[in-house]
């Protein structure tokens, strides 16, 4: 019973990620109006890192520092979430749409769902498969109209989505 209240719990983080984060492209195109891609990479990445060390002050938890397997750890999470991920994601969006940016980068949740169910042998229901399936068709869909050739921002928010499971792995 305690799995299912945190399968479920775990559902509604995801779903809750992926309404925030289909809004994400559209506030950072808005900051392109001003500052370049990187730019814009660099405020937020500086930003998460002072709102992260106020959590490391708040939580009082710098004696985690010391700890030599965290230091592996974080650094693989640090170069495939941190820096390939958005890498990826900001230089995107100067060749794409910020529509198909919040479509493409959605299927982080199939590119996730596929590494750990698929590659790390994972249970998978039948209700899963066909919520994947739906994405996957409606992501095919939405796409295809006006489809004449892929774009390096599409691909580029691709790649982003295929790191990101990687990183999460390393948590």
């Amino acid at each position: 019973m305690e799995i299912q209240k945190e399968e479920k719990k775990g559902e509604v983080f995801i779903f809750s990620s992926a309404v925030l984060w289909a809004l994400f492209p559209v506030f950072v195109a808005l900051s392109y109006a001003g500052v370049s891609g990187l730019t814009s990479f660099a405020w937020s990445s500086l930003l998460a890192t002072i709102f992260f060390l106020g959590v490391v002050i708040y939580k009082n938890s710098w004696n985690e520092i010391k700890n030599k397997i965290f230091w592996k750890y974080i650094f693989f999470i640090t170069v495939f979430n941190a820096f390939l991920y958005y890498t990826f994601y900001y230089i995107s969006l100067e060749y794409t749409s910020p529509g198909n940016i919040a479509l493409l980068a959605q299927t982080e949740i199939l590119t996730s769902f596929l590494f750990f169910h698929v590659f790390k042998k994972d249970n998978i229901t039948k209700e899963h498969m066909l919520g994947i399936s739906f994405m996957l068709v409606g992501s095919i869909i939405v796409l295809s109209r006006n489809f004449t050739q892929f774009n390096i921002g599409d691909i580029l928010i691709l790649l982003a989505v295929f790191a990101a499971p990687i990183g999460n792995h390393f948590q």
